[in-house]
């Protein structure tokens, strides 16, 4: 579909932009106020231009997978961050991408459709802290990505997802303190003892480095009986813990690959 001059212009202007305020096309001065308001009308007909939300567009690059316009639309819709199993593919902690995209925020969980993707807010309260920019993304660094999911495994793919991400991310010393700050700062005993058996089991299995000062404070944290998954399971003494998943299913892609 062939664009006008004045569509052109607005269309390659706005194509290294990511999400763009009609205020801000305003001042580019590539037309009146009246005829950009059509002209925009226009390209967003012509499938040039999605529009996210009232005065806020975002340019579809030529050949683009409509991938990257949900993650766009999701960051830019809500006040947070790229989070849980989206954050793991964008530290390429993951191969794939699940049809839901996930978004941490600070009070409101929301959930709207984006083409074939799901695009999820998640309430994080005083956790929505720790981020960084990857590719232009407004995502959690990789120590508070894999705190979050250790914290709410249901938005990650569940726990040996996220086992087979803390094996592949292989942080170095400085990132896992990032981590435990954040295990410290929202210290809680049976976040610790499910997290701190697993890991124990990851490094025992896969040799991984895991500083022993981070199984050791989870270990000191040890208080309440805990259920890792639902059923009978194997009661571990020493982490006070019944685990119904089993080494078998948590490390299933260490051990069948």
């Amino acid at each position: 579909m062939s664009l006008s001059n004045i569509e052109e212009k607005v269309y390659f202007a706005s194509l290294d932009s990511g999400a763009v305020k009609f205020e801000t096309i305003k001042t580019w001065g590539i037309a009146s106020n009246g005829t950009m308001k059509v002209v925009m009308h226009n390209l967003v007909k012509k499938g040039y231009f999605q529009r996210i939300k009232k005065g806020v567009y975002i340019a579809k690059k030529p050949g683009e997978p409509p991938l990257l316009d949900a993650l766009y639309i999701a960051e830019n819709i809500y006040k947070g961050y790229l989070a849980f199993s989206t954050a793991l593919f964008i530290h390429k902690l993951a191969e794939e991408l699940p049809f839901s995209i996930y978004i941490a925020t600070k009070y409101a969980s929301y959930q709207r459709t984006e083409g074939a993707y799901k695009i999820k807010a998640v309430a994080m309260g005083n956790r929505l802290l720790g981020t960084t920019k990857v590719d232009d993304y407004n995502v959690s660094t990789m120590p508070k990505t894999i705190y979050d999911c250790f914290h709410l495994p249901q938005y990650s793919g569940g726990y040996p997802n996220i086992l087979k991400a803390v094996f592949n991310a292989k942080m170095n010393e400085k990132q896992w303190k990032e981590f435990m700050r954040y295990v410290e700062k929202f210290r809680s005993y049976a976040f610790c003892q499910r997290t701190g058996y697993m890991l124990s089991l990851l490094k025992k299995e896969t040799k991984i480095n895991i500083p022993d000062s981070v199984i050791n404070f989870m270990e000191a944290q040890v208080k309440y009986d805990v259920a890792l998954g639902n059923g009978k399971g194997n009661y571990i003494k020493k982490w006070n813990l019944t685990d119904s998943l089993g080494r078998g299913k948590l490390l299933s892609w260490w051990y069948h690959g």
